[in-house]
C-alpha cells in the first residue's frame, strides 16, 4: 500500500492510507480505454509517497531518510518501467532528511525541496538540483524558506511553492509577511517572489491545514489551494492571470473531500484526483472519488467517467499527464495512459 503524506505546519507527515471506489456514472467528460501500460516494480514501495509522472518519466522517492539508511531515496523510471536513475540525498551531520516533492527536467536533472535536521538540531529547508548523470547534487539553504512543491517551468527556470516560518516553534500564521512563490534559474538563483501574504488570503494561511499543489501550466505554473478554494494561473513572468474560484459539485461535502494530485495537460486542461472518505455525501447519497476535471467557465470540479479505463483495474490515483493525456496508477505497481473524451 502507497501512502500519501499530507505535509503541515512543523508537523511530521500525516499519513493517509489509500482507500478507493471508482466513481459512479458521471456528466461530463469520460476516459478512454488504456492506449498504453506499463508495470513500474520498484516505484510502488511501501511507506513511500505516490510517484509522479514528471516530464516522461516516473519519480519515486522516500519522505524521510534517517542517518543509519544508506539506501538510495530518490529513483526515475522510463516509460516502460525500467529504473533509468537512483540517488541518495543526505547532508553531513544531519539526523534525517524529508522530501517533499521533486520534479524532472526532462533530461537527467531532478530537483527537489523539503527540510533536514541538522547537527545542531535546527530543521533546514532546502532545494536540491540532483544531476543522475554525475551522481551529485548542488544543495541551496532556503530558510526561513521552505519549499512544498516544485516544479521545472517550459523555460527549465524552476517554481517553488512554501511559506515562512518565524520562530523556534515554527509557526507558519505567526511568520512575518512573506511570497509563497519563488521562482529561481534552472542553477537555483532567485528571479522573483510571487502571491504575497497574507494579501493572497485564504482564512489563516493558504499553507495550512491541506497541501496545496502545483503543476506547469503552457509558459508558468497553475497552482490550486484547498484552503483558498481557488485555481491559481501565473505567466511566465510571475503576473497572475486567473484566480478562479472553485467547487466541488453539490453532492460533494467539500470538508470531507481531499485533493491528491493536480496536473495540466498541453492543451491546459485541469485535472485532479479527489479522495472522499466514507464515499457518502452530507445527504446520505453515495459519491465518487476518481478523477475530475475542472470547467473553467463555472469554476465546477466535474467527476469523470472512468468505466473504459476499468478494463485495467480500478484507478488508485492519478500520477500525471503525458501531453494530453491522463497518466494513472491502478492495481498494485502499474501506471496506464487513457484519453479524455467528450
Amino acid at each position: 500500500m502507497i501512502l500519501r503524506p499530507t505535509r503541515m505546519q512543523g508537523s511530521a507527515a500525516l499519513i493517509i492510507a489509500i482507500g478507493l471506489l471508482s466513481p459512479l456514472a458521471a456528466r461530463g467528460d469520460h476516459l478512454s480505454q488504456p492506449v498504453a501500460r506499463a508495470r513500474f516494480d520498484e516505484a510502488f514501495t511501501v511507506g513511500e509517497v505516490l510517484p509522479k509522472w514528471s516530464r516522461n518519466v516516473l519519480i519515486s522517492w522516500r519522505s524521510r531518510t534517517e542517518s543509519a539508511d544508506n539506501s538510495h531515496n530518490i529513483r526515475v523510471h522510463d516509460r516502460s518501467g525500467k529504473v533509468v536513475g537512483r540517488y541518495r540525498l543526505w547532508f553531513p551531520g544531519a539526523s534525517y532528511v524529508k522530501i517533499w516533492d521533486a520534479a524532472s527536467d526532462g533530461k537527467d536533472g531532478v530537483v527537489v525541496v523539503g527540510i533536514a535536521l541538522d547537527g545542531s538540531g535546527q530543521l533546514v529547508g532546502y532545494l536540491a538540483i540532483i544531476s543522475l548523470s554525475v551522481n551529485s547534487a548542488r544543495i541551496i539553504a532556503t530558510s526561513p524558506f521552505e519549499g512544498q512543491n516544485v516544479v521545472y517551468g517550459a523555460d527549465g527556470s524552476i517554481w517553488i511553492l512554501g511559506f515562512e516560518t518565524s520562530d523556534s516553534q515554527r509557526k507558519i500564521t505567526t511568520s512575518t509577511p512573506h511570497a509563497l512563490l519563488h521562482h529561481l534559474t534552472s542553477s537555483g538563483q532567485l528571479i522573483s517572489k510571487h502571491l504575497p501574504w497574507p494579501e493572497v488570503g485564504c482564512g489563516f494561511h493558504p499553507l495550512v491545514g491541506e497541501a496545496a499543489m502545483m503543476t506547469a501550466i503552457g509558459d508558468g505554473v497553475g497552482i490550486y489551494m484547498p484552503a483558498c478554494r481557488s485555481w491559481f494561473e501565473l505567466t511566465s513572468s510571475g503576473d497572475l492571470a486567473n484566480r478562479l474560484p472553485v467547487q466541488l459539485p453539490n453532492s460533494y461535502n467539500s470538508k470531507n473531500a481531499t485533493f491528491w494530485n493536480v496536473f495540466v495537460t498541453k492543451d491546459r486542461r485541469v485535472f485532479a484526483y479527489v479522495n472522499h472518505p466514507g464515499h457518502v455525501a452530507s445527504n446520505g447519497t453515495a459519491v465518487a472519488n476518481g478523477v475530475f476535471s475542472l470547467r473553467k467557465d463555472t469554476g465546477l470540479w466535474d467527476p469523470i467517467d472512468d468505466r473504459a479505463a476499468l478494463t485495467a483495474g480500478e484507478i488508485n490515483w492519478l500520477a500525471g499527464t503525458d501531453e494530453n493525456r491522463l497518466v494513472c496508477a491502478v492495481g498494485a505497481n502499474e501506471l496506464i495512459w487513457v484519453d479524455t473524451l467528450p
